[in-house]
């Protein structure tokens, strides 16, 4: 089971999109759950995840008719499985050890839901 559980939520998100997943590729933590939840988008933000499926151990990409950034978080954190979640917006990125350092600091403060801050 992951450790560490990553949700994407996403609305016509490509400008930003390949530029957030290309970070979470370069973690050297390995083997945490990626959800991509594409908010009925209009635009190929959904293509560009599904480009993403084979450099990622487990990526489940969910779609749905628009249902506004709320309702696609609840989503996404129904379906994490991690013992921490981490809560990514679409424009963020990720530096190479900001999850293994975001696990410590949840684990320490006993959080089991982290809003990453932009890097």
């Amino acid at each position: 089971m992951s450790q560490v559980s990553v949700v994407i939520c996403c609305y016509n998100s490509r400008l930003f999109l390949k530029e957030t997943l290309d970070s979470l590729v370069r973690q050297n933590y390995i083997g945490f759950q990626l959800i991509f939840i594409d908010d009925g988008s209009t635009d190929d933000s959904c293509s560009i995840a599904l480009n993403y499926k084979n450099k990622f151990r487990d990526l489940t990409i969910i779609q749905h008719q628009n249902k506004g950034l709320n309702e696609s978080r609840n989503i996404g954190l129904q379906r994490a499985i991690g013992a921490r979640r981490t809560l990514r917006l679409r424009s963020l990125k990720m530096a190479g050890t900001a999850a293994a350092m975001s696990r410590s600091a949840m684990k320490r403060a006993s959080i089991t839901l982290l809003i990453v801050p932009r890097i």
